[in-house]
């Protein structure tokens, strides 16, 4: 609970705000945490999880909720079926602070969420493992949240390295690397040097903040783990890199997209990437798909099928979206 009151106090959520709880109740203690540390915080909280789209735009109207804690996608969700509901997010809304793990998503995609809420809206990216209490490990202050970076605000009870995955040495401000932490106090289930397997940035200047916090180092977002890197004709490719270059492409829906790839290949040299086109877009389909075959060409060098679907074909996610899938293991993808 300390750990995640730091949390709180690093994003401005303050005692007695309405939260609306968006994280699911599985395996993953992300929900379970939120719910105890928001009690012994002295906000109210709404333990919703995810789910109930149509009733939660409509709550989040009526009962002006404050603060909300979920998957980034899932908000995107929300947005949309409030807006075909005639309710308008920015207007109806009273939310001030958002609190979003479980995905990690481009800053590209972010802002345009949050032009989407209130005035004053941040979304906060938040950082953490089952393995080290919950979403304890990081989350971005207002003065870090622009440069899309995060503090590893607990770093006194659970230590975080950035290591090179391959030599498990410490990587260089810049330099991209794996967390590896280690759970100082922890009496049930301690780890010790817990490789996550997901990769991040480590900031070009990790100890300066105008917040203060010199003593939490900041790191990037996920950008991707180590092992879900594919390497197509000898390139690799992250999902977070594809991402990027479909939220910068006016006209597709920026939470709706797949990668397929062959699963009977053990060498991959051809992979596909389905988008969407949102209603009222100016550019056709087909044209939407060449540009985005031309920037990840630009962007990765490389030469991708890209096909472009109408709204609704592709799923939707409500906590950690399935981006990779392997034909095979899957049904075709959408015509």
């Amino acid at each position: 609970m300390r750990q995640l009151a730091r949390i709180y106090r690093t994003v401005g959520v303050r005692a007695g705000d309405r939260v609306y709880q968006g994280y699911g109740y599985g395996l993953w203690i992300g929900g379970s945490s939120m719910d105890e540390a928001l009690k012994a915080y002295g906000a109210v909280n709404f333990p919703v999880g995810p789910g109930r789209g149509e009733l939660m735009v409509q709550w989040l109207r009526d009962h002006r909720h404050t603060v909300t804690t979920m998957s980034p996608l899932w908000l995107m969700t929300l947005i949309q079926q409030a807006r075909k509901a005639g309710i308008d997010p920015r207007r109806d809304w009273a939310l001030r602070v958002g609190l979003f793990g479980g995905q990690s998503v481009s800053a590209t995609f972010r802002s345009e969420m949050e032009a989407l809420m209130p005035e004053g809206f941040l979304a906060h990216n938040i950082y953490g493992t089952t393995e080290a209490g919950g979403p304890v490990l990081g989350v971005s202050c207002p003065h870090s949240h622009g440069d899309d970076e995060m503090h590893l605000v607990n770093d006194d009870s659970v230590l975080s390295e950035i290591l090179d995955p391959q030599t498990l040495r410490p990587v260089a401000p810049g330099e991209v690397g794996e967390i590896v932490f280690t759970t100082l106090d922890k009496e049930a289930s301690p780890v010790l040097r817990w490789r996550t397997r997901d990769l991040v940035r480590r900031s070009a200047q990790p100890y300066r903040c105008a917040c203060g916090r010199h003593a939490y180092a900041r790191i990037g977002r996920i950008i991707g783990r180590s092992d879900d890197m594919l390497k197509v004709r000898g390139v690799l490719v992250y999902p977070s890199q594809i991402e990027d270059v479909i939220a910068g492409v006016e006209g597709l829906a920026k939470d709706a997209w797949q990668i397929y790839i062959d699963s009977e290949r053990s060498v991959l040299d051809h992979m596909e990437v389905a988008v969407e086109r949102v209603p009222g877009a100016d550019c056709a389909g087909d044209d939407l798909a060449r540009e985005v075959r031309a920037r990840l060409k630009a962007r990765l060098g490389l030469t991708c099928e890209v096909r472009c679907h109408d709204e609704g074909a592709l799923p939707r996610y409500e906590a950690k979206a399935t981006r990779v899938l392997r034909r095979g293991a899957v049904e075709a993808s959408p015509t």
